[in-house]
């Protein structure tokens, strides 16, 4: 297999990796009086599998200001549609081969990380075109390497923080060459001026995902080495762990170890602990956020279903949950922040995106927009190239947790 096919199988892989955040989560609250429960029907018809087209290879998606922004890797672009009829409102274009991968919001800004150039553009909400600056991640300590792979980004005190998958070399799977691995590394950019400031070096290989907590902490899920054998099935070569960085003292102050489970996905709904996902054993993991204690481990982990499932992404719903994706199975499920349950009614049964047995859309990545009269899940599909949608505006007001 030549290196351009093996690039696009990492990205491709990559691509699984998200992170995100949630709103604080309310007990349940009763019923009105002559009020029905929100029905599993109900649920599945709220779902559209395929609300919009997007651009080839969609990686990530966020929603702002009554819009939805959509980066398309493949398609070097990103898709603007309006949250309410999805209409096409805009694309913004990338130069070629730049590869849109992860974005994040600041302000009227988003910074939008680049797989393809190795860049950071911004863009201003409301414009139609890519701010002229940019940044470069290729710099004397990454400019040998293979794929700098830059991943989910976060943002704070003018801040942004990226982190580097870091390949020296993507070996040769079929030959059983495995592919070789830097040091873990997080650039930073200061965003006024708009340029690199410095590298945050990591005792943890391949860091994918950055999340900001109060006050001041950065979390850094680092992958660990994922290679693959002969028949190209992934596997972890190295432990995956949470690396807990203060900002202020420069310094780690925790490292949570996941083992060899390729942890990816993160979200934190609330300032006592998070959620990580496993692109390997398709498990959910919980840690505290003061400490680093591993709740729901390897050992005790939280299980989404029986079929076999890489936990692609979470989204946060205000006040009730957490959504994780899966995305080899289509299917978004519901876990309970309260005691980590999972699929309790009335999310009983999983949302699913499937067209059907024998077609693959690939759930990567979602995001919930709410406004005064909406509130909608909105969803993207990879592989499908196209947006589902889950509108609980007519619901929501009835969804309860322990109702139904």
């Amino acid at each position: 297999m030549n290196r351009g096919i093996v690039s696009l199988l990492c990205v491709f892989l990559f691509a699984l990796t998200s992170c995100g955040g949630g709103g604080v989560v309310r007990k349940p609250e009763p019923l009105p009086p002559g009020t029905n429960p929100v029905t599993n029907a109900e649920l599945t018809s709220a779902v559209s599998k395929n609300a919009f087209t997007t651009g080839a290879a969609p990686s990530r998606i966020a929603v702002r200001s009554g819009n939805v922004y959509t980066l398309n890797s493949l398609a070097n672009t990103m898709t603007v549609n309006s949250a309410s009829d999805y209409s096409l409102a805009a694309t913004v274009s990338f130069p070629v081969g730049a590869g849109p991968y992860s974005l994040v919001s600041s302000g009227e800004w988003f910074y939008i990380c680049t797989n393809g150039d190795n860049k950071i553009y911004r863009f201003r909400m409301g414009q139609d075109e890519l701010d002229a600056a940019n940044v470069s991640l290729i710099r004397q300590e990454t400019e040998s390497l293979a794929f700098i792979g830059p991943g989910d980004m976060a943002v704070f005190g003018g801040k942004l923080y990226v982190p580097l998958s870091g390949i020296q070399s993507f070996g040769d799977a079929s030959q059983g060459i495995p592919a070789v691995y830097a040091p873990g590394r997080v650039a930073v950019i200061n965003l006024d001026p708009f340029q690199f400031e410095k590298f945050i070096e990591l005792p943890a290989v391949n860091p994918t995902v950055c999340s900001i907590g109060a006050p001041g902490q950065l979390f850094i899920v680092c992958t660990g080495e994922l290679q693959f054998d002969t028949s190209f099935t992934p596997k972890a070569e190295s432990d995956g762990e949470v690396v807990f960085y203060n900002i202020s003292t420069d310094s780690i102050v925790h490292r949570s170890n996941l083992g060899r489970t390729l942890p990816s996905a993160f979200i934190s709904p609330n300032s006592v602990d998070a959620y990580i996902g496993s692109n390997l054993m398709g498990e959910v993991y919980k840690i505290r956020l003061d400490n680093g204690t591993i709740l729901r481990g390897p050992s005790d982990p939280i299980s989404l279903s029986s079929d076999f499932t890489y936990v692609s992404g979470f989204v946060g719903l205000p006040g009730l949950g957490i959504i994780a994706l899966s995305f080899n199975t289509d299917e978004a499920y519901f876990i309970d922040p309260m005691d980590d349950a999972v699929s309790r009614s009335p999310f009983s049964k999983p949302f699913s995106f499937k067209e059907s047995d024998t077609f693959f859309g690939g759930l990567q990545y979602g995001a919930f927009y709410e406004s005064a009269s909406s509130k909608k899940l909105f969803v993207i599909l990879g592989i499908a190239n196209q947006a589902g949608v889950v509108d609980f505006t007519a619901l929501w007001d009835r969804i309860r947790l322990g109702e139904g």
